[in-house]
């Protein structure tokens, strides 16, 4: 990884968004060369499945040995067509893709290593406006370059499959894709469970009803209660509230496919 760049990076969060205080940046060097690896930029075409009977549907599946991703990529769910799907049969893959993303969104505690992460991490969601913002803070840097094996490959991706586009030297949305999410597999979890998880995430964020119904009941929650939800994500940022109560929600609802959800809440 470039430290250096993502000195950059964590910097200009600061800037746009100032819940990155000043003892943050002051621990920022520190904690980039404890805690990330090197690596290079692989050839990753090998890893590219687009299902050609799929054209329907926006996204790709990477890897060749997840027997049930096709099916799981074609169900036709409420939103599907506003979200681009990464289906991944690699965790540690998954991972790479995204980590960078996670930490410039405040999403991810700055105490994860990408190797920790690496291990723990079995699915993401980001609004384009997420990925918008992420891609022109990465691309206008003229001293970045992409270290992380496929961080690179994920943004290739949203380019080629027209989920971001640039215009007058900066990215924008392309197309109807309001969502990305990506899912894998894990030793307890499955990427049917892991996915079903992910897209509740955008059920959140398109269903106002939902959305407010789950607030609300978060606000009747006793302070013990709330503390004791918030222990249960403590690898995010937990200082984002709205990020707990989102979190808390979907994992109140992850038993539930997304068809019966769609149904519950229409």
């Amino acid at each position: 990884m470039n430290i250096q760049y993502v000195l950059w990076l964590i910097c200009l969060c600061y800037v746009i968004n100032p819940c990155y205080d000043q003892q943050v940046l002051a621990d920022i060097q520190n904690y980039f060369n404890d805690h990330t690896e090197t690596g290079s930029y692989r050839d990753t075409e090998q890893w590219l499945d687009y299902p050609n009977n799929l054209a329907d549907y926006p996204g790709v599946i990477i890897g060749q040995d997840c027997s049930q991703c096709q099916q799981l990529f074609n169900e036709k769910w409420q939103y599907r067509k506003l979200t681009y799907e990464i289906l991944c049969s690699k965790q540690d893959m998954l991972a790479e893709m995204v980590y960078c993303l996670a930490l410039f969104s405040h999403d991810l505690n700055k105490t994860i290593s990408l190797e920790k992460f690496k291990k723990g991490a079995q699915g993401f969601h980001y609004s384009i406006d997420q990925v918008v913002e992420w891609a022109n803070a990465v691309t206008n840097n003229p001293r970045h370059f992409f270290k992380i094996a496929f961080e690179k490959m994920f943004f290739d991706l949203l380019q080629k499959d027209k989920v971001i586009i640039k215009k007058n030297g900066f990215f924008e949305p392309a197309d109807q894709i309001l969502h990305v999410l990506g899912v894998s597999s894990g030793t307890k979890r499955t990427i049917e469970f892991n996915l079903n998880h992910e897209r509740i995430h955008i059920f959140w964020d398109q269903n106002s009803a939902f959305r407010e119904y789950y607030i609300e009941k978060w606000n009747r929650l006793s302070s013990e209660e709330k503390q004791e939800s918030i222990q249960a994500l403590k690898g995010y940022n937990t200082e984002n509230e709205l990020l707990m109560i989102e979190e808390w929600t979907v994992r109140q609802n992850e038993s539930v496919s997304i068809m019966e959800l769609s149904k519950k809440w229409k």
